[in-house]
């Protein structure tokens, strides 16, 4: 439900004021409600930084997870594979809540975070103040003073936005071995001729955390 508007561009042809002037309540709602609905299914955000993000998703109250595995720029379309082996297509909306649902977040969790929204050409920043239980809604203040409230879906979008103009959570997670490894590394450096002789090997026979372990406490030594 919005409760305020962005400064706007002022129409110069007197006819359109007029006809603004004699908009009713109901239209007014109508092309808010419009504008709001093609928001969601514009984005600037790069879609391949989705790519490798664990998802959720309910089918028939039984909760799926799987991987997003491609992105397909042309239909702006996510492909996803569950762990079963079934696959689908999200939009990014769809996409968000299984984002959001593989995160297990509150809805009092949302407050405290930063949100951007685009109005007309310009992008303002904001935060969540508060949350509305009894209509799930949430309070956003912008930072330049202006507020609304925004529900489940914009409220994903608007976070989302703002994490990937900040470039906050769109890499995918590391895996252990990923991590391991690094770990490995730091402990004890190699050479680049070492490294690419044991490439290999580190690939076939990854390294325990024993042997992480011993490394650490040999380093110390």
């Amino acid at each position: 439900t919005m409760t305020m508007t962005k400064n706007k561009e002022q129409p110069t042809n007197t006819n359109d004021n007029l006809a603004s002037e004699q908009a009713t309540p109901e239209k007014a709602m109508a092309m808010v409600a419009n504008k709001r609905k093609k928001a969601k299914k514009t984005s600037s955000v790069d879609g391949s930084a989705y790519v490798g993000r664990r998802i959720s998703r309910e089918f028939d109250r039984i909760i799926y997870n799987g991987t997003v595995d491609s992105f397909d720029s042309r239909r702006n379309l996510w492909h996803v594979t569950y762990n079963n082996g079934d696959a689908e297509e999200l939009d990014h909306v769809e996409l968000l809540f299984a984002l959001d649902l593989f995160q297990g977040n509150s809805d009092v969790s949302y407050v405290g975070r930063r949100v951007s929204k685009k109005f007309g050409r310009k992008i303002y920043h904001g935060s969540v103040d508060k949350l509305d239980e009894s209509d799930r809604l949430w309070h956003v203040t912008y930072d330049d003073g202006d507020a609304e409230e925004l529900d489940h879906g914009e409220l994903l979008f608007a976070m989302d936005m703002f994490d990937c103009i900040n470039n906050i959570n769109t890499a995918p997670p590391k895996t252990t071995d990923q991590i391991m490894k690094e770990t490995a590394t730091k402990l004890h450096p190699q050479t680049k001729d070492t490294a690419a002789q044991k490439s290999a090997t580190d690939d076939e026979q990854p390294l325990s955390p024993q042997t992480i372990g011993a490394a650490a406490q040999k380093s110390a030594a």
